[in-house]
């Protein structure tokens, strides 16, 4: 029995020891991606621009012919579009109009 479980055990490291030896490297980094430069420009977009005019003039259209205009400052931003939706029910404002009122008046937070 004893001479059995030795012949296997030296069997199974003389097997172990030809087996193919497996080299270790190291993992190299993923080269770093340097994202293209953004050219920063102060010069706004004209279609922007046009935008904002266009949603200033609905809200004075709208909104002040039927009450005060409040300052962009006089709610949080986060609480202007669930005033501005049900504000566009009773004055019957498409939702593209609303889109831009509402585009204007965060833009003057």
């Amino acid at each position: 029995m004893k001479f059995r479980i030795m012949s296997t055990l030296v069997l199974a490291a003389v097997i172990y020891s030809c087996s193919p030896k497996v080299a270790v490297t190291a993992m190299q980094p993923d080269p770093v991606q340097v994202p293209p430069k953004i050219v920063e420009t102060n010069a706004p977009n004209e279609a922007v621009v046009s935008a904002l005019e266009e949603g200033k003039s609905l809200t004075e259209k709208y909104c002040a012919s039927c009450h005060k205009l409040y300052p962009s400052n006089a709610f949080r931003a986060d609480q202007w579009p669930s005033i501005i939706k049900r504000m566009q029910k009773k004055a019957r404002i498409t939702d593209d109009e609303t889109a831009l009122i509402q585009n204007y008046i965060l833009s003057e937070l």
